[in-house]
């Protein structure tokens, strides 16, 4: 971690060992190399870190973004933001995978 002891970091899990999401800073960090993230992508990938694995709703993205479980045509904005965030964990060893129609996963890229 950054900054130690740090209240909003997610601990390293067997699934995801070395990924932390700091929700305060924006930032992912893995193996100590750093990624900016915006507000909105920092609450997607918190989301999908603490369900790692496991499938992660639209709605349940939409609630923590926007408050509510179905914005009005934010449905492009989710899928840009998760484009974006697959560009930018592109160099480490996991991927955000869509479940069409459902939601997202994070998981560990198979090697």
């Amino acid at each position: 971690c950054v900054m130690p002891n740090c209240p909003t970091c997610c601990r390293p899990t067997e699934t995801l060992e070395y990924l932390q999401v700091h929700l305060d800073l924006n930032l992912a960090t893995y193996r100590g190399e750093s990624i900016r993230l915006t507000p909105q992508q920092s609450e997607i990938l918190h989301a999908l870190y603490e369900n790692s694995g496991v499938l992660v709703a639209r709605e349940k993205l939409f609630g923590l973004i926007w408050k509510t479980d179905r914005p009005l045509d934010q449905d492009g904005v989710l899928k840009v933001q998760v484009c974006k965030m697959r560009k930018k964990l592109a160099k480490w060893p996991f991927n955000i995978e869509s479940i069409w129609g459902k939601g997202y996963s994070l998981a560990r890229r198979a090697a």
